[in-house]
C-alpha cells in the first residue's frame, strides 16, 4: 500500500464510495491506523466508513468524529469499533450530524441504553440503524429506537442476543420498516413475528429470523422458536417480500415451505434454508412450482439424513428430485445456488439442472463429496 505518501495532503476529491472502497482494502491489510484516520475525516466528510476500528481508540476516534461532523455527514458506519465508542462520544456526534439518516455500529460493548437513547433523540431523519453484537442493550434501547417510528425503514439488532421478548416487542411500534434483521435475537419467536408482521408486513422488503446455534458450552442450551407459524403470518401479510432468511431455524418443515408458496409472497426472490433440518424434497417443489422468481436459494446443509441401523444405508432430505424441480421452474431466474453438504445429490442431477440454468452464476457445492470431475469437468455452462 502506497497510502503514507497521502499522509500529508490526503486523498483529494474523490467519490465518497470510492474513499470507501480505499479504506476496506486498507482495513484487509490491517492498516486502518490512527495516523491514517485523518485522511478519510474532514468537513466535506458524507459517508464515514469504517470497516474495522480495532485499531483506533476513544481519544482517536473523537478527533476525527469532530472533523467531519456537520451539515455534510449524512452515513456513520462502524465496525469492531467497541473500544472507541461510549456513550458520551455516540451523543457528540449525532448532535452536531444533523443529517445524519443511517447509522451501523457493530460491535459496540460500551454503548448503553443511555447512549441509544441519545443518538435517535437527535437524529431526526433516522432512516438505518443497525446495531450488530452491541451485547450492552435492552429493553430500554428499543424504547428510545421505537420512538422513531415514523422514519426509520431499515433496522438490524444482529448477534443481539440478549434482547428479549418484551425487548423486540416495542418494535411493533414501527409501522414503515423495509428491512428488519433479528438473527440471533434470542427473543425471536413466533409470537414476535406474528406481531411484527401486523404492524409493518405490508412495508417489509427483507427478513431475517436467522437463528443463531447453541455453541453446546451454555448450561441452558436455546431452542430456535421460530417455526410455520412464522412463515403462515408471512405468507399472509408481506406482499413486498423479496428476501427471507432463515438460517438454522431447524422447526420449520416442509408445511410452512408449502403455506410460503401459496401466500402472498409473490415476489420472493432470495431464500436462505440453509441447516433447516427438517425439509424434504416435497417442500422445496411446493415452494418453486409457485415462486418461478426464485433468483438465489441457499439449501447448505439443509434436510436430514436417516441412517438405516442395519444396512447403514442413508436417505436423505434433499436429493436429485430438487435439482429436477428447480430445472424444471426456475431455470430463467435462477442465478445463485449453495447445495453445500447435501450428499443426496448426484452429478447427473447436478448437470442437468445447471447445463439448462442460463442465468446461474454461482454455484457452491462445499462437503459434497459424491460430487466427481464427470460434473465437475463435463457440464455446459460456462457462465458458473
Amino acid at each position: 500500500t502506497h497510502i503514507d505518501a497521502c499522509l500529508e495532503h490526503g486523498l483529494g476529491s474523490i467519490l465518497p464510495d470510492m474513499k470507501a472502497k480505499i479504506c476496506e482494502n486498507l482495513c484487509k491489510k490491517r492498516r486502518l491506523l490512527p495516523d491514517v484516520l485523518p485522511i478519510f475525516t474532514d468537513r466535506e466528510t458524507a459517508v464515514l466508513s469504517l470497516p474495522d476500528c480495532s485499531y483506533i481508540g476513544e481519544q482517536e476516534m473523537a478527533a476525527a468524529f469532530q472533523r467531519c461532523q456537520g451539515p455534510a455527514l449524512e452515513v456513520v458506519s462502524l465496525k469492531y469499533c467497541g473500544r472507541s465508542i461510549s456513550d458520551k462520544l455516540l451523543e457528540d456526534l449525532c448532535s452536531n450530524a444533523p443529517n445524519l439518516h443511517t447509522l451501523q455500529l457493530g460491535g459496540c460493548y460500551r454503548v448503553s441504553d443511555k447512549g441509544i437513547a441519545s443518538a435517535v433523540k437527535a437524529l431526526p431523519h433516522l432512516r438505518v440503524l443497525e446495531l450488530s453484537d452491541c451485547r450492552n442493550i435492552s429493553v430500554e434501547a428499543l424504547r428510545s429506537v421505537a420512538s422513531v417510528g415514523g422514519t426509520l425503514e431499515s433496522l438490524s439488532l444482529k448477534n443481539s442476543t440478549q434482547l428479549n421478548s418484551e425487548a423486540l416487542l416495542q418494535l411493533a411500534q414501527l409501522k414503515n420498516l423495509k428491512r428488519l434483521c433479528l438473527a440471533g435475537c434470542r427473543g425471536a419467536s413466533d409470537v414476535i413475528v406474528e406481531m411484527l408482521v401486523a404492524s409493518c408486513g405490508a412495508t417489509l422488503e427483507e427478513l431475517d429470523l436467522s437463528h443463531l446455534p447453541d455453541s453446546g458450552f451454555t448450561a441452558e442450551p436455546f431452542n430456535c422458536r421460530i417455526s410455520d407459524v412464522s412463515l403462515e403470518a408471512i405468507s399472509s401479510k408481506c406482499a413486498n417480500l423479496t428476501r427471507l432468511m432463515l438460517r438454522n431455524c431447524d422447526a420449520i418443515t416442509d408445511r410452512g415451505l408449502l403455506v410460503l408458496s401459496e401466500g402472498v409472497c409473490a415476489h420472493l426472490a432470495h431464500l436462505d434454508v440453509s441447516r433447516c433440518k427438517n425439509l424434504t424434497d416435497e417442500g422445496i417443489l411446493a415452494l418453486v412450482t409457485k415462486r418461478k422468481s426464485l433468483s438465489h436459494l441457499s439449501l447448505n446443509a439443509a434436510g436430514s439424513v436417516i441412517v438405516d441401523e442395519e444396512t447403514g444405508l442413508q436417505t436423505h432430505g434433499i436429493t436429485d428430485q430438487t435439482l429436477v424441480a428447480l430445472r424444471e421452474h426456475t431455470t430463467k431466474s435462477l442465478q445463485e445456488l449453495d447445495i453445500s453438504w447435501c450428499r443426496g445429490i448426484s452429478d447427473e442431477g447436478l448437470g442437468f439442472l445447471v447445463d439448462n440454468s442460463y442465468n446461474l452464476k454461482i454455484l457452491y457445492v462445499r462437503g459434497c463429496a459424491q460430487i466427481t470431475d464427470i460434473f465437475l469437468n463435463g457440464h455446459n455452462n460456462p457462465t458458473v
